[in-house]
């Protein structure tokens, strides 16, 4: 009975561990929008990238590990008057990964382009 406890646990171990990986690669929203994630366990590494017309908008960071398969992202804008905390979210579910954005981070960058939305992942 222990050495099955033991196989099921190393099994189950070893499946997180490689879904973790999995979560690295790039997802894409639609032609114009895609993330490119690297999984480091605790946090993220990504490169966003979104374009309209002809203005392009790339933003590349960090996220922190908040919960489990959710990542976030946070800065804070110095402005003139007032500061204010850019927050994205990261939230990843089988092939998918959802981005989801306060509405305080349009304010460096052009605000036609939303970068919420529900990516699919185009490669392993």
């Amino acid at each position: 009975m222990k050495k099955i406890f033991v196989a099921l646990l190393i099994l189950t171990l070893g499946g997180a561990a490689l879904a973790q990986k999995n979560r690295s690669g790039s997802y894409a929203l639609n032609g114009a929008q895609a993330v490119d994630i690297v999984d480091k366990s605790r946090s993220i590494k990504f490169d966003v990238f979104a374009s309209l017309y002809d203005d392009d908008f790339t933003l590349s960071g960090t996220a922190k590990l908040v919960r489990k398969n959710v990542y976030e992202y946070r800065t804070i804008i110095r402005g003139k008057v007032e500061d204010s905390v850019c927050r994205i979210r990261f939230t990843f579910s089988g092939a998918y990964l959802i981005v989801k954005e306060d509405l305080e981070c349009t304010n460096y960058r052009f605000p036609i382009v939303s970068l919420d939305g529900k990516y699919e992942k185009v490669n392993e």
